[in-house]
């Protein structure tokens, strides 16, 4: 998709929109390495927009080992908010609001 709609896929069955995903690769070992993963606000806020539209918003992501690991955005469900980002590049625009989805939200697709 285009970067402005904010999420990275969008799935069709039978011509019809079904789901957008969004995907990430995470620098982990094992999905539960952390207590957490998270996803930036504003695409959560996007994903939003996409739900009430009746579309699937699903968060895709792919760690070291090759697993992939999904976790279906719920509509009504509230997450823990935070602030996070890469802290790696000395970039305060690579820092933002995020959401925290606990690991075991997450179930093995791959």
């Amino acid at each position: 998709m285009k970067m402005s709609y904010g999420w990275d896929f969008i799935f069709y069955r039978s011509g019809v929109a079904r789901a957008v995903v969004e995907y990430k690769f995470r620098k982990i070992d094992s999905i539960n390495q952390y207590g957490d993963i998270f996803l930036s606000l504003q695409k959560v806020q996007v994903g939003r927009l996409f739900q009430r539209e009746g579309l699937a918003t699903v968060f895709v992501v792919e760690i070291n080992d090759g697993s992939l690991w999904q976790h279906v955005l719920k509509p009504g469900v509230v997450y823990r908010t935070g602030w996070g980002g890469r802290f790696d590049r000395n970039d305060d625009a690579d820092m933002e609001p995020v959401i925290h989805i606990n690991h075991e939200d997450f179930s093995k697709i791959r």
